[in-house]
């Protein structure tokens, strides 16, 4: 089976949605079209066909190309038996939907969060109007719309009415332990005591991440032997410097914040952290968290993380109620003085959670299945 799967800026750079049409490839085979911002381009010789956003207002605001840019693309649906739409409000959307509709083509869609209610609570107006215009129509056909967990599932059902849909977990690959002395090497290089203990946020700086409320909780929090490490890249409306100034003077030597990590270092990051923190105001999935989860990190998990009632059972951290500066400096305070055994215990217990529910192979069985059931 040739899957074809059509998505916006597709390129190394970014995580989330692209590194998830990544794993699909990786499991499935297939093409990638990327309708893809220019400035990204530069570099992103990675098997991906770009067709470019046009230089135009519509083109920077809506990833729009003309029929021209995308032509090379065409060809893709000749040769492929099903398609995966990628994420919603783009121009990408309603463009990989009228061709697979031209050429009879059946359409799986990937909403990545896009119809959780909290992504329609801005820009409400130009979303409500894309919706009955566009994207309602476009769902409405598709054979079947993917979600990454239940609880997505769950939230988006008011919007998803007249369709099958399907949950498949996005795969995590198992975590390599660093050379040793990599934890030693990286906490005496923040300057982390022995004795302390340090948590990680791991993700890009968005607004719905949270990491200004996640630093006032830091503020607020009693525990004096606690660090907190910011790892990630800056995102369009905050920074590191941003963040910085958030922190309370007398603290400022216990928050480190360190732009993007990969490879050795981001191993070596893990290896270094206690525990593990995410309080977005939405997680369709996780990424972020599941990688720190499969390094064996105990997590403070707010009510944002769609996939915790999945691993609520394995008890492998503090699943949040309430993630308010007062709950989660709560929070803080017992991850600081919570023993070493059960901080252990928790991060082997989320460690084989992930092992068992996100590995590749179940991956591709599941995907698999969604997509040939597609194509009878």
């Amino acid at each position: 089976m040739h899957i074809l799967q059509i998505g916006n800026d597709v390129v190394h750079a970014r995580g989330g949605t692209p590194l998830a049409i990544r794993d699909a490839q990786r499991a499935l085979g297939g093409e990638i079209v990327s309708f893809t911002d220019p400035d990204l381009l530069p570099g992103a010789a990675d098997g991906v066909l770009h067709v470019p956003h046009s230089s135009s207002w519509v083109g920077r605001r809506y990833g729009w190309s003309s029929a021209a840019g995308s032509a090379a693309a065409d060809a893709c649906f000749e040769r492929c038996d099903v398609v995966l739409v990628h994420g919603l409000f783009r121009h990408h959307y309603g463009w990989a939907i009228g061709k697979a509709r031209a050429h009879g083509k059946p359409y799986l869609v990937v909403p990545h969060g896009a119809l959780d209610p909290y992504a329609f609570s801005y820009a409400r107006l130009p979303k409500e109007l894309w919706w009955q215009a566009v994207g309602r129509p476009g769902l409405r056909r598709a054979a079947s719309v993917v979600f990454a967990t239940a609880r997505e599932r769950d939230k988006a059902a008011a919007r998803v009415t007249g369709v099958r849909s399907r949950v498949v977990h996005w795969p995590i690959e198992p975590h390599r332990d660093p050379p040793a002395g990599a934890r030693e090497r990286m906490r005496a290089a923040l300057g982390i005591d022995a004795g302390h203990r340090a948590l990680l946020f791991l993700g890009r700086l968005d607004a719905f991440k949270r990491v200004p409320e996640l630093i006032d909780a830091f503020n607020r929090s009693a525990a004096s032997n606690l660090h907190l490490i910011v790892a990630g890249p800056d995102g369009p409306s905050l920074t590191r410097a941003d963040a910085g100034r958030r922190v309370a003077a007398p603290l400022r030597n216990r928050v480190h914040l360190l732009g993007a990590v990969y490879g050795e270092e981001k191993a070596a990051v893990l290896a270094a952290a206690d525990g593990c923190v995410s309080i977005s105001a939405r997680e369709n999935f996780g990424y972020a968290l599941c990688e720190c989860l499969a390094a064996g990190l105990p997590g403070l998990v707010g009510p944002g993380a769609d996939l915790a009632p999945e691993f609520a059972d394995a008890d492998c951290g503090w699943l949040l109620a309430r993630d308010d500066a007062a709950a989660v400096a709560d929070a803080m305070t017992r991850f600081a003085g919570a023993p070493p055994e059960q901080l252990s215990a928790m991060g082997a217990r989320g460690r084989d959670w992930v092992r068992r529910h996100l590995g590749l192979e179940a991956f591709r069985q599941a995907l698999g299945a969604t997509c040939a059931e597609a194509a009878q």
